[in-house]
């Protein structure tokens, strides 16, 4: 019996596999810019919310202890009167005088001013003469000689995340302060009475960036190992005034822009895009470096409106990793929230950034979203 062949079906053609992969990709690159919008979106959107609670963990910590914390401060185990004594008074270096001029705070002002604001946080706690047992750092020992400088993200992470954990991989814990009014600074194998943080930092994302073992609080938009980059915190100090060098950068690569901060690092100069005072011919602009804090509009000889003046400004650089030259910052401006007038005449920027285009998606606690 004769047996029938059905028909062969055809295949696809090369030609109509070549019009299928062509319109797969065309869709692909369609939805990439769409995809990627929305994943920044999402982050924007995590960071501002973090910021959010960070700032009413700061609301809490004012309740709790009288006033926000300081966004610098030396802590001193051994005790502030030893270390003001065995110090060679200047802007900058630990124990000598920096040959680079500023503007800064001197070093007994900065450990006057640590030390006024840990008697306010801890009034019954003695500070001064090293025979109470300080471990700030908790790493079980305590009246360690020197000091230690905190800034910016440091203070937040140790204010109101207290004294930190070293979980021995490259990442910290935070655990609190004793009960204790008399020693609050104890480690959690001394004392497991403690205080609740004010804020649950993501153990993941405390990193110890100077290796002076007080961790930084890295936000989610810069995680990468090669870009960690915290938080900045700038305080007011309730005097509608704030300090432009509490959160000084670091890393600039053109040697004029550096100085050597008060323990020694080489850090950028304060380049902020405002006049702090006004010449004949141009403003003239104060020297610090980038992150700043932001004023509510122009300033000239010497008077500036601060952004927040008797609070606190929280930054983030955002998902390009740059703070840009800061200054004035105009709500209800031109862009969706407010806007970043461009430093007309500012001959301090440096690299190119003679505009404002780095800040544009920074993102802070007085911004519903970006700050431009």
């Amino acid at each position: 019996m004769e047996r029938r062949q059905r028909p062969s079906r055809p295949g696809f053609t090369l030609v109509e596999l070549l019009v299928v992969v062509l319109i797969i990709g065309t869709l692909i690159a369609l939805l990439l810019p769409a995809l990627r919008w929305a994943y920044r979106r999402a982050q924007e959107a995590q960071v501002t919310a973090e910021i959010n609670s960070l700032a009413q963990a700061l609301a809490s910590f004012k309740t709790a202890y009288g006033d926000y914390p300081p966004s610098r401060v030396i802590l001193c185990e051994a005790g502030y009167n030893a270390y003001l004594a065995n110090l060679t008074d200047g802007p900058a270096g630990p124990l000598s005088p920096s040959t680079v001029p500023d503007t800064d705070l001197n070093l007994s002002q900065l450990v006057q001013r640590s030390r006024l604001y840990m008697r306010r946080f801890w009034p019954r706690v003695d500070f001064d003469t090293g025979t109470t047992p300080l471990d700030f750092n908790g790493n079980g020992t305590a009246r360690e000689a020197g000091g230690v400088l905190l800034s910016g993200s440091e203070c937040l992470a140790f204010f109101l995340g207290g004294i930190p954990i070293n979980n021995g991989n490259g990442t910290y814990g935070t655990s609190g302060f004793s009960k204790s009014p008399t020693n609050p600074f104890v480690s959690i194998a001394v004392a497991t009475n403690r205080t609740v943080p004010n804020f649950g930092f993501v153990t993941g994302r405390l990193f110890d960036q100077d290796g002076d073992h007080f961790p930084s609080y890295i936000d989610p938009i810069n995680i990468n190992p090669g870009s960690r980059i915290g938080y900045a915190y700038f305080s007011s100090y309730g005097t509608n005034s704030y300090d432009p060098n509490d959160v000084n950068g670091y890393g600039r690569s053109v040697s004029s822009e550096f100085e050597t901060n008060d323990f020694g690092y080489a850090e950028w100069k304060f380049l902020v895009g405002f006049p702090t005072s006004s010449g004949t011919s141009a403003p003239f602009y104060a020297v610090s470096p980038a992150p700043n804090p932001y004023t509510a509009g122009p300033s000239a000889a010497g008077v500036v409106s601060w952004v927040n003046p008797n609070g606190f400004q929280i930054l983030s650089c955002g998902e390009d990793g740059l703070w840009g030259s800061g200054g004035t910052y105009v709500q209800n401006g031109a862009g969706s929230n407010g806007s970043l007038p461009s430093p007309v005449g500012d001959a301090g920027n440096v690299n190119g950034e003679t505009n404002r285009i780095p800040e544009n998606d920074n993102l802070s606690n007085f911004s519903a979203g970006r700050l431009n």
